[in-house]
């Protein structure tokens, strides 16, 4: 008897106790990170005003990293050659659409080329993942010649890196109006498994607008296989060349070529140039950042500019001055369509101003929205060669903005008027 009542209270105590770890909370499982398509190269970045950094750098990350930054992951890197071993932060590419990367840039000259540790935390997760090393990589020259033509559905045109071979090309395109953390947003990537493409037709799918900002980036990669494969994970080095242009309200008997554009806000913007096979025959269509003035200058090597062919915008008069060693010196008026050839031999430095970026748009709302592809110049030099000069933006001084604003607020308090009076 007394052996059942023991056997009786050994299962009581066995059922309690398999009841309350039941009612006790249980701890939750988190997804586990996942982090794939590893890179590790040598990146070597042109100018822009993209907001992205510029020259040579080391770049290394994950492609796809799950949860992503916006669930809550952090990732840091490691590299035993590279602050003692000491911790750096892996940043989330949010301005890329649909974004799951991590990515971190550091100066070439300073970085090791040896794999980095990437580590990558959300809660109480980790996952671990080690790059390739980037040992031998070269820099690779930019793209030269990017040029624009047709409309809606533009083709771009470049040359690709002189004496060096690539083993395909990346089209990045961006918008500069569109902004995240500073950087443009880059909506659109292109791969073409060609060492020597130099050429690609915008399709509409890509929902160009008339009227916004946009930069393409050129960039041509040598692979770790020397193949087609441009994932990034087969990355070894590649340069980004960054042209801006917008869509062409106007058909021209050429090809219309980009600038790198840099500068900008309270600054002059700079658009520079390179282009090869300029010439005295041929009208080269250069199509700057917009502004009311540039000063064309050419650089040291390059031929001169010989004539300067202006487009149709506004009242379509501009003011021509020449540079006469310390100052500016008005020359003469300019009218649209009117070629203008400068003296024999030539000129390095000339200004044109007077544009009226926004009279071409009816109305006060649109003035204030002026169209960054309007203004199309054509140019023949003294000479064959290049042209890698530049045109810096004339920034109005502040009395004429101070003006400028009062006129367009009159004007925006007589529109008023009217519209009450209707």
């Amino acid at each position: 008897m007394q052996k059942k009542k023991r056997t009786l209270a050994a299962a009581v105590g066995a059922l309690a106790t398999a009841t309350l770890t039941a009612l006790a909370p249980q701890p939750v499982l988190a997804a586990p990170i996942s982090a794939t398509d590893v890179y590790h190269y040598l990146d070597f970045r042109g100018p822009s005003n993209t907001g992205l950094s510029s020259g040579a750098l080391t770049v290394f990350g994950a492609l796809d990293v799950v949860p992503n930054g916006l669930g809550g992951t952090t990732g840091v890197a490691t590299n035993p050659d590279y602050l003692g071993g000491a911790a750096v932060s892996l940043f989330y590419q949010a301005q890329i659409l649909n974004s799951n990367e991590f990515a971190r840039t550091l100066p070439a000259a300073s970085a090791p080329r040896s794999p980095w540790t990437l580590r990558f935390s959300n809660g109480p997760d980790q996952t671990v993942v080690t790059t390739l090393g980037i040992v031998g990589a070269l820099p690779m020259s930019l793209a030269s010649s990017v040029s624009l033509s047709g409309s809606a559905t533009p083709t771009i045109n470049w040359l690709p890196a002189i004496g060096q071979q690539a083993d395909g090309v990346r089209l990045n395109f961006y918008n500069l109006d569109n902004r995240i953390n500073g950087l443009a947003t880059n909506f659109r990537t292109v791969n073409l498994a060609s060492g020597t493409a130099s050429s690609f037709t915008v399709p509409a799918s890509f929902g160009l607008v008339n009227g916004v900002r946009y930069a393409v980036e050129v960039s041509l990669i040598q692979t770790r296989d020397g193949s087609t494969n441009l994932a990034q994970t087969n990355l070894l080095t590649r340069s980004r060349a960054f042209f801006n242009f917008s869509l062409l309200n106007q058909t021209l008997p050429g090809p219309v070529f980009l600038p790198t554009v840099t500068g900008g806000g309270a600054a002059p913007t700079v658009s520079s140039f390179n282009i090869g096979g300029v010439s005295s025959t041929q009208t080269t269509y250069i199509a700057p950042d917009l502004a009311i003035g540039y000063d064309f200058r050419s650089s040291a090597g390059n031929p001169s500019f010989a004539s300067v062919l202006l487009p149709a915008q506004g009242d379509s008069e501009y003011d021509l001055s020449l540079w006469n060693g310390s100052d500016w010196v008005f020359s003469r008026q300019l009218l649209a369509g009117e070629r203008f050839d400068f003296a024999d031999g030539g000129v390095s430095l000339f200004r044109i101003s007077g544009i009226e970026t926004s009279a071409r748009l009816e109305g006060l709302d649109a003035a204030l929205t002026a169209d960054p592809g309007a203004f199309i110049a054509g140019l023949t030099f003294s000479g064959s060669g290049s042209f890698t000069g530049t045109l810096t933006s004339v920034v109005p001084e502040p009395a004429s903005v101070a003006l400028m604003l009062a006129g367009l607020c009159a004007l925006g308090a007589g529109m008023h008027r009217r519209r009450v009076r209707s």
